[in-house]
């Protein structure tokens, strides 16, 4: 995935020379959270994916230190809220999942620590922390968002997301069509370069035809409708869409086979208030920050989920990546060059603050650390890797794997 530059880039480049004996005790810290056992993270940054009420994940691999959870509590045991199904769920160092109700319906789930109340069987599940391990949860996970009787304060949770008050209305007269290798006049900023270059403001109804082209500024848009057609691109950065959507039939925002949204953390943020319904279809790229609290959300298949989902109930078919992008955990977008030898400098480039990085391990090896700055890192492919290796970030808050792959030969 190629990184999107700024137009600010950070300065003051801090040369880190790591001895060898100090590589080898950095390798040491990949499990170094799970020392102590972590309270709950109870900020929404922390989080992938927080529903309201209720959520069910298959095969979801998340590669950063973030969490997974349900808000609300159940209010008696058969109740159907405050239920978190997972299936063949797997996490890294410092992620945490969270649920009243907490069910792992499938083998092969592996994660780092678990939350909740019930005592249904772990026969399914790898928990990496040490004893206590479940833990006991107090509901709700972000305080004032639900009450004992698993009524979700929905408003509180759109303050929590930044909702703007009042919520603005969108303009049904002002429609805009996207169409494939075409402008979307009349307004259109950039006539002539086969994609839409749409200015903030206030819209209607935005469509995207498949295979086209949509470039959205830094700034707000308020629309009543986002819907991208199949393998469409939607480039953004710093960028808020606020749907005041209300029509539960319909879905306020949908992506489908293929689309791209955004390529970052921080390109994209939708801010959705009503109840509707939102939904990705399969083979493509969400970075964003999603926050329906009165919504379902339904992840798609084989996406890429770059950011956080907020929503009142979620279902994720098979095989979807995650990351967050908040937190203290360290990430990596890129890795320059992707095959290499023992020995050869690789730098890795991020959106994220790479400062807290305490180590690098490459096909599980220590790899020596040479330089970091606040979006760059590079570090030494290791002796002894070969092959296919994955590359791993470790930090204070645990440890990132990339979707990336490094070939040694």
């Amino acid at each position: 995935m190629a990184r999107k530059e700024s137009g600010v880039r950070p300065s003051g480049k801090t040369v880190v020379n790591v001895p060898t004996a100090l590589v080898v005790g950095l390798a040491l810290l990949v499990t170094a959270p799970g020392a102590w056992a972590q309270p709950l993270h109870r900020d929404l940054s922390s989080y992938l994916l927080l529903t309201m009420r209720r959520a069910s994940v298959k095969n979801l691999r998340v590669g950063s230190p973030c969490n997974v959870g349900v808000d609300c509590g159940s209010p008696t045991p058969k109740s159907k809220c405050g239920v978190l199904a997972l299936g063949n769920v797997t996490g890294v160092d410092g992620g945490q999942v969270v649920g009243d109700q907490v069910f792992l319906r499938r083998p092969g789930s592996k994660l780092w620590q678990l939350f909740r109340n019930n005592d249904s069987p772990l026969d399914n599940v790898q928990l990496v922390a040490p004893a206590p391990n479940p833990q006991p949860f107090d509901p709700p996970v972000i305080p004032g968002t639900c009450d004992d009787a698993c009524n979700p304060d929905y408003a509180a949770m759109g303050q929590a997301c930044g909702f703007p008050s009042p919520f603005p209305a969108c303009d049904p007269t002002k429609d805009v069509k996207v169409v494939r290798g075409g402008d979307c006049l009349p307004f259109d900023t950039v006539p002539g370069n086969q994609q839409c270059d749409l200015p903030p403001g206030t819209y209607g109804s935005l469509a995207m035809e498949d295979g086209s082209r949509l470039n959205l500024q830094a700034g707000d848009y308020v629309m009543c409708l986002f819907k991208a057609g199949q393998d469409t691109t939607t480039t953004a950065y710093g960028t808020t869409i606020l749907l005041p959507a209300d029509a539960p039939s319909k879905s306020a925002l949908r992506a489908n086979n293929g689309s791209n949204l955004g390529a970052d953390c921080g390109d994209l943020r939708f801010l959705i208030d009503g109840e509707t319904k939102v939904a990705f279809g399969r083979g493509g790229l969400v970075a964003a920050e999603v926050c329906a609290p009165r919504s379902k959300i339904s992840l798609g298949h084989n996406n890429i989920l770059i950011g956080q989902f907020v929503a009142d109930t979620v279902n994720a078919d098979l095989n979807n990546f995650g990351r967050c992008c908040g937190g203290a955990c360290v990430c990596f977008n890129d890795l320059t060059p992707t095959t290499a030898s023992a020995g050869t400098i690789v730098t890795a480039t991020s959106n994220c603050d790479l400062t807290a990085l305490t180590g690098v391990s490459v096909c599980g090896l220590p790899a020596n650390v040479v330089s970091v700055t606040p979006a760059e890192v590079q570090f030494a492919v290791p002796p002894g890797a070969r092959g296919t290796c994955k590359v791993e970030f470790v930090s204070p808050a645990g440890t990132f794997v990339g979707n990336l792959t490094l070939t040694v030969s």
